[in-house]
């Protein structure tokens, strides 16, 4: 995904992905995540973060994006998940975040 998070909301952003419950370390065909910052200039407009997964197959990534531990990753599913994730997203992003 590709975020554009507001100035000064880089230290909020970060920190609430490094706290979040994952289960992804147990799923199998899962290898790594990780979150990209751009440094130097930034035009406010184009993305400044990037997350990505990365996994042996395909067919693996696509059963997480079907699965439970993907709903419970954005939002949970409950009112109070989605909630959480709606404020997360307005105090520190420019919009939702689009698909990279």
């Amino acid at each position: 995904n590709r975020f554009r998070v507001k100035e000064g909301r880089g230290a909020a952003f970060e920190k609430r992905w490094a706290e979040r419950k994952s289960r992804l370390g147990m799923l199998d065909g899962f290898r790594f995540f990780c979150m990209l910052r751009l440094t130097g200039e930034w035009d406010g407009e184009a993305p400044n973060y990037i997350s990505c997964t990365v996994w042996e197959e395909e067919a693996q990534f696509d059963a997480w994006k079907k699965g439970d531990a993907f709903k419970e990753a954005h939002g949970g599913g409950t009112i109070g998940g989605v909630a959480s994730m709606v404020l997360a997203t307005m105090q520190n992003t420019k919009g939702k975040p689009k698909v990279a």
